[in-house]
């Protein structure tokens, strides 16, 4: 009896005064990507600077922080202490000028790291020199595109956007473990941090380009989202202008916006891409980023890009017109000032003309100078 007291007494001891509990983000790797980017202190974008294929030694370079400030310098350089098939699918993939995302928690001085389908965790006494101690397959299920593409997404969702991103399902755990899970897609940002993919599911299969065999005249094929019925119209640009053509697709019901990341196509949502008969792009406000302009039914929208897939909605800075109908809507620098100017098409009034007076001391407003083409058409 004295010894079993005893036995209890140092295991309460034990209990309150030895911690027992460790940070989710080692234990249970975060469900989703935007958990990824809320838990983590330092995200960076990395370039692959150097392979000792013989040790098994990766070292990256640090390019642009995306989430706090790098406490290490600029070079990574990471011990792949991990199983020897993991170890190989790295390191096949581990070309010199590589780019990809490494997400660290400074509490605990660990990290994930992603290269092309493979997840792997390490940990660090001093942010140069690493340990790759563990593959991380559950991390499948937050993203399992090409690595490049993680860049884009990582930023969108720090800056508070909203994204759809190609992972790995769980419906087979031993598929997921083996990195041959079925392709989903599913929307990411920072307000869906819970793994729930039957609210986050956009579709099955990747989003990559495909290479087209025996077709002449088209070398690649993608398959796109829906924007569901009374498909309306296509509109190219380069709206992030990393010198790729983007896409953006008109319904009735809703705009999707597709950013081209060079081998696949990467949608980005937003509340204000909302359904529209006409989509414009140009840069009203001189800031060399494009902007929509958006031709709904209940008037126009005016989305003003603020990079990093985000736009913002300046309709405020345009007239208000009666009633709205609008079939369509073109820029025009029609004053030859320079900036661009909204002709709209408005089944209840004919074409309207906006004037952009780029006041900076108001604001880039528009004003109707519509009187211009009642002249000239007698209404």
């Amino acid at each position: 009896m004295r010894r079993n007291f005893w036995i209890g007494i140092l295991s309460l001891v034990t209990l309150f005064l030895i911690p027992h509990s460790v940070h989710a983000y080692i234990d249970a790797p975060p469900a989703t990507l935007g958990m990824m980017c809320h838990w983590s202190t330092h995200i960076i974008e990395v370039q692959l600077e150097k392979v000792d294929r013989e040790k098994g030694i990766v070292v990256w370079r640090k390019m642009r922080d995306v989430k706090g400030k790098w406490p290490g310098d600029e070079l990574i350089r990471q011990v792949l202490n991990i199983p020897p098939d993991e170890k190989a699918h790295v390191l096949q993939r581990a070309e010199v000028g590589k780019k990809t995302v490494i997400f660290a928690l400074e509490s605990y001085k660990w990290c994930h790291t992603y290269i092309d389908g493979l997840w792997y965790a390490s940990n660090t006494g001093d942010w140069q020199f690493w340990n790759a101690c563990r593959v991380e397959s559950l991390v499948l299920r937050t993203y399992s595109g090409r690595s490049e593409k993680l860049q884009s997404a990582a930023s969108t969702i720090i800056a508070g956007g909203e994204v759809i991103v190609t992972c790995m399902a769980d419906t087979d755990p031993a598929e997921l473990q083996r990195r041959k899970a079925k392709i989903q897609r599913l929307r990411a940002s920072l307000k869906f941090l819970d793994y729930n993919s039957k609210r986050d599911f956009v579709g099955w299969g990747s989003d990559d380009f495909e290479p087209l065999v025996g077709m002449p005249g088209f070398g690649h094929s993608l398959t796109l989202n829906r924007v569901g019925l009374e498909a309306q119209a296509i509109s190219v640009t380069d709206f992030d202008g990393d010198g790729k053509l983007d896409l953006t697709m008109i319904g009735a019901n809703r705009t999707a916006l597709f950013q081209n990341v060079g081998d696949s196509m990467s949608e980005v949502t937003s509340p204000e891409l909302v359904g529209a008969r006409a989509a414009v792009w140009a840069d009203y406000d001189g800031d060399g980023k494009v902007d929509l302009l958006l031709a709904t039914p209940r008037g126009p929208k005016l989305l003003t890009n603020l990079g990093n897939g985000q736009f913002r909605d300046d309709t405020a800075l345009l007239p208000r017109d009666v009633g709205y109908n609008l079939t369509s809507a073109a820029w025009i620098d029609y004053d030859n000032d320079g900036r661009s100017d909204i002709l709209l098409g408005n089944g209840h009034h004919g074409l309207r003309l906006y004037r952009n007076g780029g006041d900076s001391l108001k604001g880039w407003l528009f004003s109707d100078v519509s009187r211009l083409i009642d002249r000239v058409t007698g209404k």
